[in-house]
C-alpha cells in the first residue's frame, strides 16, 4: 500500500477553499428585503386567500406579515376582515381600531371600518359611522375605487338604492381598469352590472 503524502503545496488549495467558505466569501443569499416590503407581500397574498374564502391561510399570512413589520397597520386590517367574515364584530373593530392608531393614513382601515359597520349593524349609529369612514377613505385617497364600492354597498344595504347607484358609478369611474369595462367577477363588475 502507498502513503499519500501530504505536503504544504497540497493542502493550500483545500485550505482556501475552506477559509473563503466559512469567511462569507462564498456565494451569499440575495441581499435582505426590507421589513415593510415583506409584510407588503404577506398582505397581499393574504388578501388573495381572504377572496377565496380561505380564511385560515389569510390569517397566517397576516399575521405573517405583523410578524415581518410590527407597525404594518394593513397586517390588522387583514386581521379584521377575517374576524369579521368569523362573525367577530368587537374583534374586527378592535383590530381596525389598532391599524389607525398604527397610521392614521391608512386608507384599507377606514374601507374596512365601514364594511364592518355595515355588515355587523350591532349600533344604531351604524349607517353615519360607516359613511363617514369612506368619507375619510376618499379623504385620503379620493381615486379609490373600492371605497365607492362599498359606500355603495352600505347603501344598499340601508335600502339607499339611488345614492348606492351614485357611489356604485363613482367606483367604475375611477377604476384603473381599461375602458372596457371591468374584470369579470371584479367587484366593480358588480358595480357595473347594477348599473346597466
Amino acid at each position: 500500500m502507498g502513503r499519500i503524502r501530504l505536503s504544504p503545496k497540497s493542502l493550500t488549495i483545500p485550505f482556501l477553499c475552506l477559509l473563503l467558505i466559512f469567511s462569507g466569501c462564498a456565494i451569499t443569499p440575495g441581499r435582505r428585503l426590507r421589513p415593510p416590503v415583506v409584510a407588503r407581500s404577506y398582505y397581499t397574498r393574504g388578501m388573495r386567500k381572504l377572496e377565496q374564502r380561505d380564511l385560515d391561510g389569510a390569517l397566517v399570512d397576516f399575521k405573517k406579515a405583523h410578524t415581518a413589520d410590527k407597525n404594518f397597520a394593513p397586517a390588522y386590517v387583514g386581521m379584521a376582515l377575517v374576524a369579521l367574515e368569523q362573525g367577530k364584530c368587537k374583534t374586527a373593530l378592535r383590530q381596525i381600531k389598532e391599524a389607525k392608531r398604527k397610521n392614521k393614513r391608512c386608507v384599507e382601515a377606514y374601507i374596512a371600518e365601514g364594511r364592518i359597520l355595515t355588515r355587523c349593524r350591532d349600533r344604531s349609529d351604524w349607517l353615519p359611522g360607516a359613511l363617514k369612514s369612506y368619507e375619510m377613505a376618499l379623504k385620503l385617497a379620493p381615486q379609490n375605487d373600492a371605497a365607492y364600492f362599498y359606500q355603495g354597498e352600505t347603501y344598499k344595504v340601508a335600502c339607499q338604492f339611488s345614492k348606492a347607484a351614485q357611489a356604485y358609478k363613482q367606483a367604475v369611474e375611477k377604476q384603473t381598469l381599461p375602458d372596457t369595462g371591468p374584470k369579470t367577477g371584479s367587484r366593480l363588475s358588480l358595480a357595473w352590472d347594477s348599473l346597466a
